[in-house]
Protein backbone atom coordinates (compact mmCIF):
# COMPACT_ATOMS: atom_id res chain seq x y z
CA UNK A 1 0.00 0.00 0.00
CA UNK A 2 1.06 3.50 -1.10
CA UNK A 3 2.57 5.80 1.35
CA UNK A 4 -0.04 8.73 0.29
CA UNK A 5 -2.79 6.00 0.71
CA UNK A 6 -1.78 4.87 4.21
CA UNK A 7 -1.66 8.46 5.13
CA UNK A 8 -4.84 9.44 3.61
CA UNK A 9 -6.73 6.51 5.69
CA UNK A 10 -5.16 6.93 8.46
CA UNK A 11 -6.34 11.13 8.71
CA UNK A 12 -9.29 9.98 7.68
CA UNK A 13 -10.81 7.41 10.07
CA UNK A 14 -8.99 8.87 12.59
CA UNK A 15 -11.09 12.41 12.20
CA UNK A 16 -13.56 9.85 11.96
CA UNK A 17 -13.72 8.22 15.35
CA UNK A 18 -12.50 11.18 17.23
CA UNK A 19 -15.60 12.88 15.67
CA UNK A 20 -18.03 10.47 16.28
CA UNK A 21 -16.72 10.14 19.95
CA UNK A 22 -17.26 13.87 20.29
CA UNK A 23 -20.83 15.40 21.65
CA UNK A 24 -22.42 17.54 19.30
CA UNK A 25 -21.79 21.57 19.88
CA UNK A 26 -24.88 23.97 19.86
CA UNK A 27 -26.56 24.05 16.63
CA UNK A 28 -27.48 27.24 14.91
CA UNK A 29 -31.00 26.62 14.14
CA UNK A 30 -30.88 28.80 10.33
CA UNK A 31 -28.10 26.73 8.93
CA UNK A 32 -28.88 23.20 6.42
CA UNK A 33 -26.15 22.23 8.52
CA UNK A 34 -28.47 21.59 11.19
CA UNK A 35 -30.53 19.78 9.11
CA UNK A 36 -28.64 17.49 7.69
CA UNK A 37 -28.92 14.19 9.49
CA UNK A 38 -26.85 11.67 8.50
CA UNK A 39 -23.16 10.61 10.62
CA UNK A 40 -19.42 11.22 9.76
CA UNK A 41 -19.19 7.41 8.49
CA UNK A 42 -21.36 8.00 5.83
CA UNK A 43 -18.76 10.87 4.34
CA UNK A 44 -15.52 8.84 5.39
CA UNK A 45 -17.11 5.45 3.80
CA UNK A 46 -17.58 7.29 0.60
CA UNK A 47 -14.15 9.49 0.82
CA UNK A 48 -12.37 6.12 1.42
CA UNK A 49 -13.78 4.23 -2.12
CA UNK A 50 -12.95 7.21 -3.89
CA UNK A 51 -9.53 7.25 -2.60
CA UNK A 52 -9.08 3.51 -3.47
CA UNK A 53 -10.66 4.36 -7.25
CA UNK A 54 -8.12 7.12 -7.56
CA UNK A 55 -5.26 4.87 -6.41
CA UNK A 56 -5.89 1.76 -9.13
CA UNK A 57 -6.83 4.56 -11.92
CA UNK A 58 -2.97 6.06 -10.93
CA UNK A 59 -1.53 2.42 -10.74
CA UNK A 60 -2.81 1.86 -14.34
CA UNK A 61 -0.21 4.32 -15.67
CA UNK A 62 2.32 2.07 -14.57
CA UNK A 63 0.97 -1.35 -15.14
CA UNK A 64 -1.06 -1.40 -17.89
CA UNK A 65 0.19 -1.43 -21.63
CA UNK A 66 -3.41 -0.44 -22.89
CA UNK A 67 -3.61 3.01 -20.69
CA UNK A 68 -6.26 4.68 -22.89
CA UNK A 69 -9.12 2.10 -22.65
CA UNK A 70 -8.41 1.15 -18.56
CA UNK A 71 -9.04 5.42 -18.26
CA UNK A 72 -11.96 5.12 -19.98
CA UNK A 73 -13.14 2.45 -17.58
CA UNK A 74 -12.34 3.74 -14.70
CA UNK A 75 -14.56 6.88 -15.97
CA UNK A 76 -17.32 4.86 -16.15
CA UNK A 77 -16.85 3.02 -12.72
CA UNK A 78 -16.33 7.25 -11.76
CA UNK A 79 -19.89 8.14 -13.17
CA UNK A 80 -20.86 4.64 -11.26
CA UNK A 81 -19.71 5.47 -7.98
CA UNK A 82 -21.13 9.31 -8.63
CA UNK A 83 -24.75 7.67 -9.26
CA UNK A 84 -24.45 5.23 -6.62
CA UNK A 85 -23.79 7.76 -3.71
CA UNK A 86 -26.47 9.71 -4.72
CA UNK A 87 -28.77 7.02 -4.54
CA UNK A 88 -27.63 5.89 -1.45
CA UNK A 89 -27.72 9.32 0.05
CA UNK A 90 -31.01 9.32 -0.53
CA UNK A 91 -31.94 5.83 0.71
CA UNK A 92 -30.15 5.95 3.82
CA UNK A 93 -31.09 10.00 5.05
CA UNK A 94 -34.28 9.84 3.48
CA UNK A 95 -33.72 14.03 2.84
CA UNK A 96 -34.06 15.62 -0.10
CA UNK A 97 -30.85 16.65 -2.42
CA UNK A 98 -31.63 20.38 -1.42
CA UNK A 99 -30.40 19.60 2.19
CA UNK A 100 -27.02 18.23 0.86
CA UNK A 101 -26.61 21.76 -0.90
CA UNK A 102 -28.42 20.94 -3.99
CA UNK A 103 -30.78 24.22 -4.78
CA UNK A 104 -31.32 27.08 -6.38
CA UNK A 105 -32.91 29.82 -4.53
CA UNK A 106 -30.69 33.14 -5.06
CA UNK A 107 -28.13 31.23 -6.99
CA UNK A 108 -26.63 34.14 -8.69
CA UNK A 109 -26.25 36.36 -5.12
CA UNK A 110 -24.07 32.78 -4.36
CA UNK A 111 -22.38 32.92 -7.65
CA UNK A 112 -21.07 36.26 -7.45
CA UNK A 113 -19.74 36.17 -3.74
CA UNK A 114 -18.30 32.93 -4.89
CA UNK A 115 -16.72 34.81 -7.72
CA UNK A 116 -15.22 37.53 -5.51
CA UNK A 117 -13.51 34.82 -3.70
CA UNK A 118 -12.50 32.90 -6.27
CA UNK A 119 -11.03 35.90 -8.43
CA UNK A 120 -9.17 36.88 -5.31
CA UNK A 121 -7.72 33.55 -4.65
CA UNK A 122 -6.29 33.62 -8.49
CA UNK A 123 -4.77 37.55 -8.18
CA UNK A 124 -3.21 35.70 -4.54
CA UNK A 125 -1.55 33.45 -6.92
CA UNK A 126 -0.76 35.06 -9.55
CA UNK A 127 0.69 37.86 -7.10
CA UNK A 128 3.20 35.17 -5.48
CA UNK A 129 4.37 33.49 -8.61
CA UNK A 130 5.01 37.30 -10.05
CA UNK A 131 7.07 37.32 -7.21
CA UNK A 132 8.77 34.63 -7.57
CA UNK A 133 9.85 34.72 -10.95
CA UNK A 134 10.91 38.45 -10.54
CA UNK A 135 13.54 37.25 -7.94
CA UNK A 136 15.43 35.44 -10.70
CA UNK A 137 16.59 37.37 -14.01
CA UNK A 138 15.49 37.04 -17.33
CA UNK A 139 18.27 35.00 -19.42
CA UNK A 140 17.88 32.08 -15.94
CA UNK A 141 13.94 32.02 -17.17
CA UNK A 142 14.58 31.01 -20.65
CA UNK A 143 16.89 28.30 -19.88
CA UNK A 144 14.48 27.16 -17.20
CA UNK A 145 11.03 25.80 -19.36
CA UNK A 146 7.87 24.19 -18.25
CA UNK A 147 8.08 20.68 -19.35
CA UNK A 148 4.98 19.01 -20.25
CA UNK A 149 3.42 16.83 -17.31
CA UNK A 150 1.22 13.74 -17.55
CA UNK A 151 -1.87 16.09 -18.81
CA UNK A 152 -0.22 16.65 -21.69
CA UNK A 153 0.59 12.85 -22.25
CA UNK A 154 -2.25 11.50 -21.37
CA UNK A 155 -4.10 14.62 -23.96
CA UNK A 156 -1.90 13.07 -26.56
CA UNK A 157 -2.62 8.99 -25.88
CA UNK A 158 -5.83 9.44 -25.93
CA UNK A 159 -5.56 11.72 -29.10
CA UNK A 160 -3.35 9.11 -30.86
CA UNK A 161 -5.60 6.35 -30.01
CA UNK A 162 -9.24 7.52 -30.87
CA UNK A 163 -8.51 10.98 -32.70
CA UNK A 164 -9.21 14.48 -31.35
CA UNK A 165 -12.55 13.83 -30.34
CA UNK A 166 -11.34 11.62 -27.57
CA UNK A 167 -9.75 14.72 -25.68
CA UNK A 168 -13.61 14.92 -24.23
CA UNK A 169 -13.58 12.37 -21.99
CA UNK A 170 -10.24 13.37 -19.79
CA UNK A 171 -11.63 16.70 -19.60
CA UNK A 172 -15.00 15.55 -18.47
CA UNK A 173 -13.44 13.69 -15.70
CA UNK A 174 -10.91 16.33 -14.64
CA UNK A 175 -13.23 19.39 -15.15
CA UNK A 176 -16.93 18.11 -14.90
CA UNK A 177 -17.22 15.17 -13.04
CA UNK A 178 -14.25 15.18 -10.88
CA UNK A 179 -15.21 18.50 -8.94
CA UNK A 180 -18.97 17.14 -8.36
CA UNK A 181 -17.80 14.14 -7.06
CA UNK A 182 -15.18 15.75 -4.71
CA UNK A 183 -17.59 18.45 -3.60
CA UNK A 184 -20.61 15.77 -2.68
CA UNK A 185 -17.86 13.76 -0.94
CA UNK A 186 -15.77 16.08 1.10
CA UNK A 187 -17.98 19.15 1.38
CA UNK A 188 -21.20 17.65 1.70
CA UNK A 189 -20.89 14.44 3.32
CA UNK A 190 -17.76 15.18 5.69
CA UNK A 191 -18.51 18.99 6.55
CA UNK A 192 -21.88 19.35 8.06
CA UNK A 193 -21.04 15.92 10.41
CA UNK A 194 -17.51 17.38 11.88
CA UNK A 195 -18.91 20.70 11.52
CA UNK A 196 -22.03 19.83 14.12
CA UNK A 197 -18.73 18.28 16.59
CA UNK A 198 -15.91 20.87 15.96
CA UNK A 199 -17.44 24.05 14.61
CA UNK A 200 -17.11 25.30 11.33
CA UNK A 201 -13.06 26.97 11.92
CA UNK A 202 -11.82 23.36 12.61
CA UNK A 203 -13.95 21.50 9.94
CA UNK A 204 -12.89 23.28 7.50
CA UNK A 205 -9.25 23.04 7.91
CA UNK A 206 -9.85 19.19 8.41
CA UNK A 207 -11.60 18.30 5.38
CA UNK A 208 -9.29 20.52 3.27
CA UNK A 209 -6.38 18.69 4.71
CA UNK A 210 -8.34 15.43 4.00
CA UNK A 211 -8.85 16.42 0.66
CA UNK A 212 -5.28 17.36 -0.15
CA UNK A 213 -4.04 13.86 1.13
CA UNK A 214 -6.67 12.33 -1.42
CA UNK A 215 -4.56 13.95 -4.53
CA UNK A 216 -1.25 12.39 -5.24
CA UNK A 217 0.45 15.27 -5.49
CA UNK A 218 0.15 19.35 -5.09
CA UNK A 219 -1.00 18.74 -1.34
CA UNK A 220 -0.07 22.36 -0.17
CA UNK A 221 -2.22 24.04 -3.39
CA UNK A 222 -4.76 21.30 -3.20
CA UNK A 223 -5.19 22.38 0.59
CA UNK A 224 -5.77 26.54 -0.24
CA UNK A 225 -8.24 25.07 -2.83
CA UNK A 226 -10.05 23.17 0.00
CA UNK A 227 -10.32 26.05 2.47
CA UNK A 228 -11.75 28.32 -0.39
CA UNK A 229 -14.56 25.34 -1.05
CA UNK A 230 -15.35 24.40 2.13
CA UNK A 231 -15.38 28.14 3.24
CA UNK A 232 -18.05 28.65 0.73
CA UNK A 233 -19.87 25.83 1.30
CA UNK A 234 -20.39 27.65 4.75
CA UNK A 235 -20.94 30.81 3.88
CA UNK A 236 -23.43 29.97 0.43
CA UNK A 237 -24.59 26.53 1.92
CA UNK A 238 -25.10 25.92 -1.23
CA UNK A 239 -22.67 23.22 -3.47
CA UNK A 240 -23.10 24.77 -6.67
CA UNK A 241 -20.39 27.71 -6.23
CA UNK A 242 -17.89 25.36 -4.62
CA UNK A 243 -18.33 22.88 -7.77
CA UNK A 244 -18.66 25.94 -10.24
CA UNK A 245 -15.44 27.70 -8.92
CA UNK A 246 -13.93 23.97 -8.30
CA UNK A 247 -14.23 22.95 -11.86
CA UNK A 248 -13.37 26.47 -13.04
CA UNK A 249 -9.72 25.88 -11.56
CA UNK A 250 -9.28 22.37 -12.76
CA UNK A 251 -10.10 23.95 -15.95
CA UNK A 252 -7.59 26.16 -16.06
CA UNK A 253 -4.95 23.61 -15.15
CA UNK A 254 -6.58 21.02 -17.86
CA UNK A 255 -5.79 24.04 -20.25
CA UNK A 256 -2.42 24.62 -18.96
CA UNK A 257 -1.37 20.62 -19.03
CA UNK A 258 -2.88 19.66 -22.20
CA UNK A 259 -1.57 22.84 -24.41
CA UNK A 260 1.63 22.36 -23.53
CA UNK A 261 3.24 20.62 -26.83
CA UNK A 262 6.15 22.48 -26.51
CA UNK A 263 7.57 24.05 -23.83
CA UNK A 264 6.91 27.30 -22.41
CA UNK A 265 9.18 29.90 -21.55
CA UNK A 266 8.98 31.08 -17.78
CA UNK A 267 10.14 34.50 -18.66
CA UNK A 268 6.27 34.71 -20.83
CA UNK A 269 4.62 33.18 -17.66
CA UNK A 270 6.08 35.74 -15.54
CA UNK A 271 4.93 38.31 -18.19
CA UNK A 272 1.53 36.85 -18.37
CA UNK A 273 1.07 37.66 -14.30
CA UNK A 274 1.77 40.68 -14.40
CA UNK A 275 -1.51 41.75 -17.09
CA UNK A 276 -2.95 39.02 -15.02
CA UNK A 277 -2.89 40.58 -11.67
CA UNK A 278 -4.35 43.90 -13.42
CA UNK A 279 -7.67 42.07 -14.75
CA UNK A 280 -8.14 40.55 -11.80
CA UNK A 281 -8.21 43.04 -10.10
CA UNK A 282 -10.50 44.78 -12.17
CA UNK A 283 -12.88 41.72 -12.16
CA UNK A 284 -12.69 41.67 -8.66
CA UNK A 285 -13.64 45.56 -8.32
CA UNK A 286 -17.17 45.11 -10.46
CA UNK A 287 -18.26 41.95 -8.69
CA UNK A 288 -17.74 43.96 -5.52
CA UNK A 289 -20.19 46.22 -7.12
CA UNK A 290 -22.46 44.07 -8.40
CA UNK A 291 -22.49 42.06 -5.06
CA UNK A 292 -23.23 45.01 -2.78
CA UNK A 293 -26.10 45.92 -5.27
CA UNK A 294 -27.96 42.53 -5.00
CA UNK A 295 -27.56 43.07 -0.88
CA UNK A 296 -29.35 46.69 -1.36
CA UNK A 297 -32.16 44.80 -3.37
CA UNK A 298 -32.94 42.35 -0.56
CA UNK A 299 -30.75 39.02 -2.41
CA UNK A 300 -29.40 36.85 0.56
CA UNK A 301 -26.93 34.16 1.18
CA UNK A 302 -29.34 32.47 3.66
CA UNK A 303 -30.77 28.97 3.07
CA UNK A 304 -34.48 28.76 1.87
CA UNK A 305 -37.16 28.42 4.55
CA UNK A 306 -38.57 25.47 3.25
CA UNK A 307 -34.84 23.79 3.50
CA UNK A 308 -34.56 24.69 6.92
CA UNK A 309 -37.96 23.34 8.17
CA UNK A 310 -37.18 19.75 6.40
Amino acid sequence: MNWDLQLFLLFLWGLGIAVSLKKPLHPEQDTIFNNQNWNIWIGVAAATIYKTIIFFRLGVRWFSDDISNMLVAFLLIEVSFLIGILLFYHLLTKQRYAVLGFYLDHLGTRIVYGSRWMVGYFWVKNGFNYFLYSLVSEERLRRLTITKDNGGIIARLFESTWGTWSLWIPFFSEVILGPVIEEIVFRGFLYGPNRKKIGPAIAIIATSIIFALMHESGYVNHFVSGLLYAYLYERTQSLLPSILFHGLENYVSVVHNYSQIIPVWLVDTRSKSGWMMVVLVVLFAMLEGIYRWMLKKGYALNAPVSILKH
